[in-house]
């Protein structure tokens, strides 16, 4: 089930942004300054960005969620016990774009793996690094 952020998702959505940003993507990227994106920052964003928030529901759980502005996804992580059932899949439905960490070769295999096109490679700073992004298209 897929539906829309509430108030009462708040403090899950922070916890588990923050876990993705220091568990697995300071593996990735361990020269990223990942003290930024500490829980003030996440709970800024989504006190900003809440009404943007799509949450997967699986077994009644919180199992993922996604951000999204526009057709453009900004955000999509997929609770560890619930990644392989479909919840990224479910949570890309109307995503037509979406940028990814070059460096994440299990994400890219996924948007690949879903249909999605690498259209380019661009470098920007992230967290005061210059990082490789792949911008992908779903085609």
């Amino acid at each position: 089930m897929i539906r829309a952020a509430t108030p009462l998702d708040q403090d899950w959505l922070i916890e588990t942004a923050h876990s993705v940003y220091h568990d697995d993507f300071r593996a990735l990227l361990p020269e990223v300054d990942w003290a930024v994106f500490d829980l003030d920052f996440f709970s800024a964003r989504f006190a900003r960005d809440l009404a943007r928030v799509r949450i997967a529901c699986r077994d009644g759980q919180r199992s993922g969620f996604s951000l999204m502005t526009g057709t453009h996804l900004d955000m999509l992580f997929v609770t560890p016990a619930a990644r392989n059932a479909g919840i990224g899949t479910a949570l890309l439905e109307h995503a037509t774009t979406l940028e990814c960490f070059a460096v994440n070769a299990a994400a890219r295999r996924f948007y690949e793996r879903e249909g999605w096109r690498a259209e380019c490679f661009s470098h920007r700073l992230f967290g005061g690094v210059d990082c490789a992004f792949v911008d992908y298209v779903r085609r």
